[in-house]
């Protein structure tokens, strides 16, 4: 496994060896041929994820795994958004070069399945071996970018039809959700058939799909720098509760470009990382790419007038491992797709998303321009060409430039409406418009403070079309811009204190906000005390923790939506981990259509005696994870080797070293870095970070080999290949 290996193929000669650290690094003769080596590299080092993903985004689990319902669950939603329909459009509109790298990428993957038999896990669950081909990583690349993402959007939306329909009046919407500015169409919502959110019990398996909704990065100019060079970091937040790790660490170089980063099994590209002459990373734009329309249906019409029209219906078939299929009839009209049986009477929502059509080729294009691009403005034209996956994307290069493009697109909303809540699908001024693509999305070069940061926040500011309807809060961005500010000068290795930051600026604005009600007891006092830091030994982190859900449940719950709701939301969705500083806005300041000034601090003051009164652990007892095995979970007992910890991960909802755990319609999630990286573009090295290890073999030497390193917030050196 660890000898170099040379590969004569028709793309030129291919070599791939492991570095000191297991990483694979891959020379080749040509263009293709480099993916034809990456390809290769993840069927031996990362199978399991590369065919979890193939099965998952061609909606067909239960062919090639099994026809249990979990699999069947996965497969009608994924046939539902149809990521794997009619790719011969999407392959028609690539370039000759793009078409090259994508049968290179397969033909590289099916070469090792070719002399090898799948790994035993995959043999264990008698997962069908079949070969790869293009069709499989251009459903990935059309999908990767709703599952967790652009579909949360969408359950978002309909929890706000459902506080409009169970007493939020449309005041208190607007003063929650500031962007809300649509017209009050209650009484419309109030007739609509909600189908549940299809969000099924079986979409645990989607944790092989990397959703980094909660990310941060950031970019410094020369100005700013000790080297007289740009600086980059990244750091991706998503579940890092399984192993292998997510990402892929992959060292390429062709003789005309090399790069050093990551790569996500079932792809061909480099997504993460840098070249000789730029470095690019992405977070999660938040942009709203999902749109409801209301229909009103009969005898399985939708009406337009006085006339009852029919919807087109798509059928899909789905093979079930071991015989028989199950066939699936999706209806669609002009706005999407519907959510209910039109058969019976009634008003029902139809489901449009922005990158449901037409997208794929461009998105190929643009990755693969990065290995050639070597400026900013260049990386950014790359980066317009992605529709499919919305990010945003911040960039730095050797010439000392540093720059900021949003990727994918929205839709063109109409004049008084925010894309939060559903419109009448028969009024034509509701119609569809097009999409706002490329250029017209937020971007920007060079800002004169000499610095770019994200994290998920609101993005509308570097625009004029606001695609953020819904963001996440600044707490992350703000402490990250505050510490940049510190200094005059940074190097890359500094930078690595900002990225393990634990520090909350949510817990001292409500410390500082509810000081005068705090007990003057042991356990008042500290909490008075504590620095902020979500570190292991930190026992005050426990007590804000019971202090805050106390707050929400006391306010919320028994004061508008019943503690039940505020409940759910808390632990078995995600809301509260996405829009948490919308709510917290109300506590902290003034409201006119929630609570009194009175009423919040009585339940302040409640709740820091609910908080106050039990015992006070440690928050390394209380937060940690166990990394289990990707495929088998919890089938294996730990003794046996394929999991990880459990471990101690610093850092809250808020703090630059995010640390977020919770569940989500029955999926367990996390927001966590999965990935650590820093570089100096003045210098060909980087410095990198990974909870995981370079392979998915259990009994090798790179199976959980960094785990250690980034527990500790340690970093490797890695070189750029020459």
């Amino acid at each position: 496994m660890d000898e170099p290996a040379h590969l004569a193929t028709v793309y030129g000669r291919v070599s791939v060896r492991r570095n000191q650290h297991g990483i694979p690094v891959i020379e080749a003769e040509t263009r293709p041929g480099l993916y034809f080596g990456q390809g290769w590299v993840q069927a031996r080092d990362r199978q399991i994820q590369t065919m979890l993903m193939k099965a998952i985004f061609a909606g067909r689990m239960s062919e090639l795994l099994g026809a249990r319902k979990s699999c069947i669950n996965i497969d009608e939603y994924m046939r539902r958004y149809g990521f794997a329909h009619r790719p011969e459009d999407e392959w028609q509109k690539m370039s000759p070069s793009c078409q090259a790298n994508l049968l290179a990428h397969a033909d590289g993957i099916n070469a090792w399945l070719a002399d090898h038999a799948l790994v035993r896990e995959l043999r264990l669950i008698r997962f069908r071996r079949e070969a790869w081909t293009w069709k499989d990583s251009l459903a990935i690349g059309r999908g990767f970018g709703f599952v967790g993402m652009g579909d949360g959007q969408g359950v978002l939306e309909k929890w706000l039809v459902q506080l409009l329909c169970n007493g939020t009046s449309m005041a208190q919407l607007r003063e929650l959700f500031p962007s809300v500015c649509d017209p009050d169409l209650t009484w419309e919502y109030k007739k609509l058939t909600l189908v549940k959110p299809l969000v099924p019990k079986g979409m645990g398996w989607l944790k092989v799909v990397p959703s980094p909704r909660a990310s941060n990065n950031w970019v410094l100019g020369p100005a700013r720098s000790a080297s007289g060079h740009a600086l980059a970091a990244a750091d991706p937040h998503l579940d890092i509760d399984q192993l292998p790790a997510i990402w892929q660490e992959i060292v390429l170089s062709d003789g005309h470009a090399s790069f050093v980063g990551v790569g996500l099994p079932g792809l061909p590209g480099a997504l993460i990382g840098r070249t000789r002459d730029l470095a690019w990373s992405p977070t999660y734009s938040c942009m709203d790419c999902v749109d409801y329309r209301i229909e009103e249906c009969r005898g399985g019409k939708y009406r337009r007038g006085s006339e009852w029209r029919d919807f087109a219906r798509r059928r899909e078939v789905l093979k079930l491992k071991g015989g028989g299929s199950r066939e699936l009839v999706f209806l669609e009209n002009e706005n999407g797709i519907l959510e209910g049986d039109p058969e019976k009477e009634g008003h029902y929502l139809v489901e449009n998303y922005a990158a449901l059509f037409g997208c794929g080729a461009s998105d190929f294009e643009g990755v693969f321009g990065l290995l050639d691009a070597k400026t900013v403005p260049e990386g950014m034209a790359c980066f317009q060409k992605l529709r499919a996956a919305s990010f945003n994307w911040l960039l730095a290069d050797r010439s000392g430039n540093i720059g900021y493009q949003m990727s994918g697109r929205h839709f063109v909303r109409p004049a008084g409406t925010s894309g939060l809540l559903p419109l009448p699908g028969w009024d034509e001024r509701y119609a569809y418009r097009g999409f706002v693509e490329g250029d017209k999305l937020p971007q920007a070069l060079n800002p004169p403070e000499g610095f770019l940061v994200s994290a998920n926040d609101d993005r509308n500011g570097y625009g004029t079309t606001a695609p953020c309807a819904i963001h996440f809060g600044s707490n992350r961005k703000d402490r990250i811009t505050a510490l940049l500010q510190s200094r005059d000068k940074w190097t890359a290795e500094a930078m690595s204190v900002i990225q393990n930051d634990p520090y909350s600026r949510q817990a001292e604005a409500f410390l500082a906000r509810f000081a005068a009600l705090i007990p003057d007891t042991g356990a008042g006092r500290l909490l008075r005390d504590w620095d902020r830091r979500y570190t292991a030994d930190a026992k005050a982190a426990v007590l804000f923790e019971r202090f805050y859900r106390a707050l929400l449940r006391n306010t919320f719950g028994k004061l508008a939506w019943g503690t039940e709701v505020i409940d759910y939301l808390r632990k078995e969705t995600a809301v509260l981990a996405g829009c948490f500083h919308y709510f917290d806005r109300l506590l902290l300041g003034e409201n006119a259509h929630w609570f009194s000034k009175e009423e919040v601090e009585q339940a302040a003051t409640d709740a820091f005696a609910r908080a106050l009164r039990w015992p006070r652990p440690r928050l390394g007892r209380k937060q940690s994870v166990k990394m289990r095995h990707l495929l088998f979970g919890r089938l294996l007992p730990s003794f046996l080797g394929f999991h990880g910890g459990p471990a101690f991960v610093p850092g809250s909802r808020a703090s630059p070293c995010q640390a977020q755990f919770f569940t989500d319609h029955g999926r367990k999630g996390s927001f966590c870095p999965s990935y650590r990286f820093l570089t100096d573009m003045g210098a060909n090295e980087v410095f990198t970070s990974l909870p995981g290890g370079a392979t998915d073999r259990r009994y090798g030497p790179y199976y959980k080999n960094e785990l250690g390193r980034y527990l500790k917030g340690e970093y490797k050196r890695l070189v750029l290949s020459t």
